[in-house]
């Protein structure tokens, strides 16, 4: 069976995600510090603003473009979806109500946010000031401080964060789309490289 966005949910994507970081040891049961994952996440978006550095949209008609920009985009749903294990949050019930991270395939989401009627760079600046949002909501929190707040003592600023994560999916899946790519086929080529990837021994665990 071919899987793609048509069959394959975020709970799967997120499954798949979560165990690449369990084999590679980073946090506890992959659940990592959300400050370093919300960052990582934000730095990721940066390198994917690269690919826009002096060019206009006409370079995105090749596909060696698209291949390469798509292949930043699927970083930045990796940490996206490691963050929002931490948070605890389905981003895509809060897109949605009538949607669930178990139950809503990933082109339903995607057929749903649409393509804006604007430039793909300008998309791509419209997700990293996005991202720089999530991650202002967020920078203040260790793993004792999201248990605390996702605990409701501090359901405003919960619900807060977890709209600012839901606006970022929005934006990004906007971006793949304008991109023609399929995120449960970029996102699982990346974990296959990572997967092949060897860390040294005295690399930091995440």
């Amino acid at each position: 069976m071919l899987y793609n966005d048509s069959n394959v949910t975020f709970r799967e994507l997120t499954d798949d995600v979560l165990r690449l970081c369990r084999a590679k040891s980073w946090g506890i049961d992959g659940r990592q510090n959300p400050q370093h994952v919300t960052a990582a996440m934000t730095v990721e978006v940066l390198e994917l603003l690269e690919h826009f550095q002096n060019c206009d949209d006409a370079v995105f008609a090749s596909d060696e473009a698209k291949t390469d920009t798509l292949e930043e985009a699927a970083d930045v749903m990796n940490y996206f979806i490691q963050a929002m294990y931490v948070i605890g949050f389905d981003a895509v019930r809060m897109i949605d109500d009538s949607f669930s991270i178990e139950d809503t395939s990933i082109i339903e989401i995607r057929n749903h946010v649409g393509m804006p009627d604007i430039a793909v760079h300008m998309q791509a600046l419209k997700l990293a000031a996005v991202s720089r949002f999530a991650l202002e909501e967020f920078n203040w929190l260790d793993a004792d401080a999201v248990n605390e707040l996702f605990c409701r003592r501090a359901p405003v600023k919960a619900e807060r964060i977890g709209r600012a994560f839901a606006l970022l999916l929005v934006e990004l899946l906007r971006l793949i789309n304008m991109l023609g790519g399929d995120v449960t086929t970029i996102v699982r080529r990346k974990l296959e490289i990572v997967y092949k990837r060897k860390y040294p021994d005295n690399e930091p665990k995440r």
